[in-house]
């Protein structure tokens, strides 16, 4: 059977070693995300083909790309505020 903490020693474990909670990362503006997101190979390769679309006359392909990049890029940001924001609920 586990040991069970008595209610002084929660306290004093409490004091000497801070409360049971994850380290939480600084909130990411959307600029580094940005600047996070423009650095990633593949979404640099993604944006890329979209241009070639472009110069080639397909602009139907290339906006449906440039599309999905975009939204996925815009989907992000939530994903981030969220983690940001973790654990801060009270």
């Amino acid at each position: 059977m586990p040991e069970v903490l008595t209610e002084n020693e929660a306290r004093a474990r409490l004091l000497r070693d801070g409360p049971n909670e994850l380290p939480v990362s600084r909130p990411r503006t959307a600029l580094r995300l940005l600047g996070d997101v423009s650095t990633e190979p593949m979404f640099m390769l993604l944006v890329a083909c979209g241009g070639i679309y472009l110069a080639l006359g397909d602009r139907n392909e290339a906006l449906m790309l440039l599309g999905f990049v975009f939204a996925y890029w815009y989907h992000l940001c939530p994903a981030a505020a969220h983690r940001a924001f973790a654990g801060r609920a009270s």
